[in-house]
This record gives C-alpha cells, structure tokens and sequence, in this order.
C-alpha cells in the first residue's frame, strides 16, 4: 500500500509540475501577444499622428494657394487675354474714380476746380502709367 501511495503522489506531483507548466507556457504567449499587440497600438497611433500633420500641411497650401500667397501650380497661367481683362477693368475702376472726382470739381469755385482738374489729371495719367506697367509685367 504504501507504494501505491508514493506512485499516487509521484503522478499527482508530475500532474501539478506538467500544469505549471502549461500555465507558464499559457502566461508566456499571451505576454508576447500583449507585447505585440502594444507595438501595433503605437504603431497605428504614429500613423495617424502623421496622417493628422499631413492633412494640416494639405490645408495650410490650400490657404496660402487661394489667398495668393502661392501659385497653384496645375493652374495653367494667365494668359494675354486674361491679363489684357485685368489691366481694362483696373483701367475702368480708374475712370469711374476719375468721373467722380470730376463731378467734385463742378462743385468748387472757378480758380479752384482748375487747379483740382489739372492735380486729378496729373493723378490719372500716373495711375495710368501704373496700370499698364503692372500688366506688362504681370507674368505670361
């Protein structure tokens, strides 16, 4: 009897030792897949910080872009056309502005509004003179 109580023992103990041992086999894998599954976490988090700092840069082009700080580089340039439209409407704007002050000078008195259409005259064809350097050298 009592060898079949050591053996009963000795099997019980190789039981409790082969346990233990899948448990820490168990803990184990489970650690390294904690451990991996961690570094995919910071993996992803890196990404999107940089995804968030690309977009942020993408948004402050577009600003720059449509404030005219910078020229959109796939938008083909002005042509003549374009810029011959601009230097007349900036011509216009000038003649309207012109007018108005004309319509002013109506108003003074005589020695007055001569000296004050002469000044504006002087004042337009420098303006003019702006224009026309200013779409000359507007880039083609």
């Amino acid at each position: 009897m009592q060898i079949e109580t050591f053996r009963a023992r000795e099997e019980m103990v190789a039981a409790r030792y082969s346990a233990a041992e899948a448990q820490v086999k168990l803990g184990e894998s489970l650690a390294g897949i904690t451990h991996e599954m961690f570094d995919l976490d910071q993996t992803l988090q890196a990404t999107q910080r940089k995804t968030d700092q690309m977009q942020a840069r993408a948004a402050a082009l577009d600003e720059l872009v449509d404030g005219g700080l910078l020229t959109d580089a796939g938008r083909p340039p002005a042509d003549a056309l374009e810029r011959e439209l601009a230097a007349l409407d900036a011509a216009a704007t000038v003649e309207a502005q012109l007018a108005a002050l004309k319509d002013d000078l109506a108003n003074l008195p005589g020695g007055a509004a001569l000296e004050a259409e002469q000044a504006v005259e002087t004042q337009l064809a420098t303006l003019k003179q702006a224009v026309a350097r200013s779409a000359d050298s507007s880039p083609r």
